[in-house]
C-alpha cells in the first residue's frame, strides 16, 4: 500500500512533516480514535510518501501536519497506489486531482460537495433549518437522507463494492440522519421552543440498530451513541431526574439500551462529558478529580474494563 502526495501553494504554511493516522484493528475502548502510525518529511518540492505493509483490510486514514489533521477519511485498500495532491492554501486543504483518486474517494468528495459544501445547501442545513418547527424539520431531514441514499445507490447496491466502504457510507448517512433529529430537539429545548411531536419523528429508532459494532468506523455512529443517551435522560420525568445524579441515570440508560463495545463507548462519553462539565463550572482541583475517578471506577465495576481508570483530564 503506497500513498504518495504533494502539497501545493504551501508558502509560509509550515508543512514540514505529514503524519498518518488509522484505527487500531480491532477497535477497542483503549483506542477509539485513529492512532498516529507513521510520519514522513515533506520535500522541498512539497512531496511526501508512505509505504505501508499490506493492510489486513480496507481502511480509512487521516493525514495531518504538526498542527492539525487536514484530510479525514481517505479510503485505502490492499495493494493500492494512491496519489493525492492538496492545495494547502485552502482551509481545509482541497484535493486537486479527484479524477485519479479512485471511485471511492471521488465519491466521498462529490458527496461532501453535494450535501455539505454547496453554499446554498450548507446555509440551510446549518442555519436556516434551525428556525423550522419539528414537524417541518422532520420532513426536511427525512428527504435529505432519502436524497443521500439515492445519490449513493449505485455503490451501496453493487455487490462488488468494498464492504468496509459500504458500511462506512451507510452508517454516515443513517446515523447522521438520526443525529440531526436528536440534536434538533435539544436545540429547541434549550430555546424553550418545544412542540408536540408525531410518533414518526422517531422513525430512525425502527430502522437503525442501536448496537452496531461494524459502524464504529463511522464518526456519526459514535456521535449517535452520545446523543441518544443524552436525549433519553432529557426526556425522563423531572422527578426522576431530580432524585438521582444525572451521570448515574445515564449509566443506567446505557446499560438498559446498549451492549458490548457500544455500551462501553457510551459510558466513556458519559465520563468525558461529566469531566468537561465539572472542569468548566468549577475548575479542576483534587476534589473534582476524585469525583471523576469515582465515576471511572463505577464504570469498571459495570463493565469489567479497566480502561476507564486511564482517562486523562484535558487541561
Amino acid at each position: 500500500m503506497v500513498i504518495e502526495g504533494r502539497l501545493v501553494n504551501r508558502n509560509n504554511t509550515g508543512y514540514k512533516w505529514v503524519f498518518l493516522y488509522r484505527y487500531a484493528d480491532p477497535i477497542s475502548l483503549a483506542h477509539l480514535s485513529k492512532l498516529k502510525v507513521d510520519s514522513t518529511p515533506v520535500t522541498e518540492e512539497g512531496t511526501f510518501r508512505f509505504k505501508l505493509k499490506e493492510p489486513l483490510k480496507s481502511d480509512f486514514i487521516d493525514l495531518g501536519n504538526e498542527s492539525y489533521i487536514f484530510a479525514k477519511n481517505i479510503f485505502i485498500t490492499r495493494g493500492e497506489r494512491l496519489k493525492l495532491i492538496f492545495d494547502v492554501s485552502k482551509d481545509p486543504p482541497e484535493i486537486m486531482n479527484r479524477d485519479i483518486i479512485g471511485k471511492y474517494n471521488q465519491m466521498l468528495q462529490d458527496f461532501s460537495d453535494t450535501f455539505y459544501r454547496d453554499p446554498v445547501v450548507k446555509q440551510y442545513y446549518y442555519v436556516g433549518s434551525n428556525f423550522l418547527l419539528a414537524p417541518a424539520y422532520a420532513t426536511y431531514i427525512d428527504k435529505r437522507r432519502e436524497a443521500q441514499l439515492k445519490f449513493a445507490k449505485n455503490l451501496l447496491n453493487d455487490p462488488e463494492t468494498d464492504t468496509v466502504f459500504k458500511t462506512f457510507l451507510q452508517s454516515e448517512i443513517n446515523y447522521q440522519w438520526a443525529n440531526d433529529k436528536i440534536a434538533f430537539l435539544w436545540k429547541k429545548w434549550v430555546r424553550n421552543e418545544e412542540v408536540p411531536l408525531k410518533a414518526d419523528y422517531y422513525n430512525f429508532l425502527h430502522e437503525l440498530p442501536l448496537n452496531n459494532p461494524p459502524a464504529l468506523i463511522s464518526p456519526a455512529y459514535f456521535r449517535f451513541l452520545e446523543l441518544y443517551i443524552r436525549e433519553l435522560h432529557r426526556q425522563l420525568p423531572i422527578g426522576i431526574q431530580m432524585a438521582q445524579p444525572a451521570v448515574k441515570l445515564k449509566c443506567d440508560l446505557a446499560r438498559e439500551k446498549l451492549t458490548g463495545l457500544a455500551y462501553k463507548v457510551a459510558l466513556w462519553q458519559i465520563l468525558t462529558e461529566d469531566a468537561a462539565t465539572i472542569q468548566s463550572l468549577t475548575g479542576f482541583d483534587q476534589v473534582q478529580k476524585n469525583k471523576v475517578d469515582q465515576l471511572a471506577r463505577h464504570m469498571v465495576e459495570l463493565t469489567g474494563d479497566s480502561t476507564y481508570l486511564h482517562y486523562q483530564i484535558t487541561p
